[in-house]
């Protein structure tokens, strides 16, 4: 790997060096995880190098799990380097020793405290020291859970988490090489003495699995796993960014849906990621079995209707809609009551109901046809009974005469006729009367019948908003 302009040691990968730069020319400040091993002190003294007039700009973090008895001789080591590199350091400890902690355990609270960190601090980015022998125990890990693309490409050189980037600057070297690299600088580091113990699972692949593949092969599996993990993330970032194109191309119709174009749904790689990007839009976590999401990819790829449960809401997709979503219920086809307020349909929009008494200027500007007929509509209080409005999916054979018009119009022509896309015509609701009359739906004007006469200031006002 090239290494980073004019620097003396430790090749530093050529985004991290440029996303560090970014952050300093900022302005901003980039803490460097550090525990005392020789990867995190090689991360460590590999930015200062990289960036000597920034020493102030960096700040050591380290945590001291309490776990082992030597966890208090490896804080006073990290102290004792950031008191002669000169940085200043922030430490973090468990406020007491967990009972047979497991390294995701461990892994979580490091993690709560770094971003703890970040946000008292104001850091923008943390340096780790993750290498190549990382990306080969991660593949193997990661391989036995079923990962796809996304996850056989950590860690990767930049990630962001919390609008923190995580930076890797050390991933193009192996382990021994960042220790003949410290031995040359005459820098001493610490030894977990926990790795040479085959009790958790990745020691028993560093210590066990890793030879063994590398005897059996005859050459290193970690170059051949660096290699991998950087190609699969270029195939990742590539079906991301088409998923993603694909899925802004399609109209929105709620929070907590989106419609899948042809594209999305006849590649399973793509509709994957689709499923992805909806939880991240919603702010909800990954179903933790991952057959849920394989179940949900197939039927869109099937073009079949799927349910299935994820928490206490669904993850439904509609094949007569092509739209998939987040939902605590599920009608394809539904009808209901409006109450006065907001109303929240299955697909997640929300229609208002309320009455209003319009002044001369507002009934004016309507009057003349200043009105957004998609987000809402005002009908006449003295004509319509608000209390047995109603709403339901429009059906093919719905039809009104609507304001303006001296004829009744289906209404799906009508929204035809205003090149509304035709899932979002399908999607879209109508409001009907106690009787079953249409009287409104969203993009068109009202139904003639409702609408409000130039004398009236009472109105019924109903909204749609996605």
């Amino acid at each position: 790997m090239k290494s980073s302009p004019g620097r003396r040691f430790a090749p530093m990968h050529p985004k991290v060096f440029e996303a560090a730069k970014d952050i300093f020319t900022r302005g901003g400040r980039i803490g460097a995880a550090c525990s005392g091993g020789a990867d995190s002190v090689l991360a460590l003294l590999t930015l200062l190098d990289a960036f000597p007039s920034k020493r102030d700009s960096v700040v050591i973090l380290h945590f001291n799990h309490k776990t082992r008895p030597n966890t208090e001789k490896d804080e006073s080591f990290v102290r004792g380097l950031a008191a002669k590199l000169g940085v200043e350091i922030t430490v973090g400890a468990l406020p007491r020793s967990l009972d047979n902690p497991t390294e995701d355990a461990l892994r979580q609270k490091r993690m709560e405290f770094f971003f703890s960190a970040a946000d008292e601090l104001g850091l923008s980015a943390i340096v780790q020291g993750h290498h190549k022998g990382d990306v080969a125990e991660n593949i193997l890990m990661r391989l036995m859970r079923g990962s796809g693309s996304g996850g056989l490409c950590a860690p990767r050189p930049i990630s962001k988490r919390k609008n923190i980037l995580f930076l890797r600057p050390l991933l193009g070297l192996s382990k021994a090489e960042i220790e003949n690299t410290l031995r040359g600088l005459s820098q001493d580091w610490r030894f977990d003495e926990t790795n040479a113990q085959n009790i958790a699972l990745r020691n028993k692949i560093r210590n066990i699995v890793l030879p063994s593949l590398e005897n059996l092969a005859g050459r290193s599996f970690q170059n051949g796993a660096a290699r991998s993990r950087a190609l699969l993330e270029e195939d990742d970032a590539a079906l991301e960014a088409l998923a993603l194109g694909e899925l802004e191309a399609m109209p929105a119709l709620a929070r907590n849906s989106a419609l899948l174009s042809k594209t999305l749904r006849k590649y399973p790689a793509l509709a994957r990621r689709a499923v992805y990007e909806l939880f991240k839009k919603c702010g909800r976590k990954l179903p933790p079995r991952a057959a849920d999401i394989d179940i949900t990819v197939e039927n869109i790829c099937s073009g079949k209707n799927s349910k299935v449960s994820v928490g206490n809401e669904f993850l439904v997709y509609c094949a007569r809609l092509s739209q998939l979503r987040i939902t605590d219920g599920y009608a394809e086809n539904f009808a209901m009551d409006l109450d006065f307020g907001e109303n929240t349909l299955p697909d997640g929009a929300a229609v208002g109901l309320c009455q209003k008494t319009l002044s001369e200027a507002h009934m004016a500007s309507l009057l003349s046809g200043q009105n957004d007929d998609a987000k809402g509509v005002f009908l006449s209080a003295r004509k319509i009974d608000a209390s047995s409005l109603r709403i339901r999916n429009i059906a093919a054979s719905d039809s009104y005469t609507p304001m303006g018009s001296t004829a009744d119009r289906n209404v799906f022509k009508m929204l035809s006729n205003l090149k509304i896309d035709i899932l979002k015509r399908k999607q879209l609701p109508i409001v009907i009367d106690n009787g079953g009359k249409p009287l409104w739906a969203p993009c068109l004007p009202p139904a003639r019948c409702a609408a409000l006469a130039s004398d009236e200031r009472d109105a019924i006002m109903l909204t749609y908003n996605l």
